[in-house]
């Protein structure tokens, strides 16, 4: 059985202006950053989902071009 502190309760996949992803997922016991609760500026068309209430809760969008070490550096901390 899983451990629900252990589960991920909040991911985000944000799209590189090259395509790629910057992904990340914070589980149950860590401090979700601040950010999440308002899309940062150097995001395009933040979405949140939530499609399963055993899955996590999942921001998306699109990192506007020349932004992507601010998106890195908050993102991955």
């Amino acid at each position: 059985m899983e451990d629900p502190r252990t589960r991920p309760v909040l991911a985000v996949r944000f799209e590189l202006p090259d395509g790629s992803l910057l992904e990340r997922q914070w589980s149950y016991g860590e401090q979700t950053p601040a950010w999440t609760k308002a899309p940062p500026d150097w995001l395009e068309n933040p979405q949140r989902s939530w499609p399963h209430p055993q899955d996590p809760i999942t921001l998306t969008g699109r990192v506007k071009e020349g932004r992507e070490a601010e998106a890195f550096q908050v993102v991955r901390g």
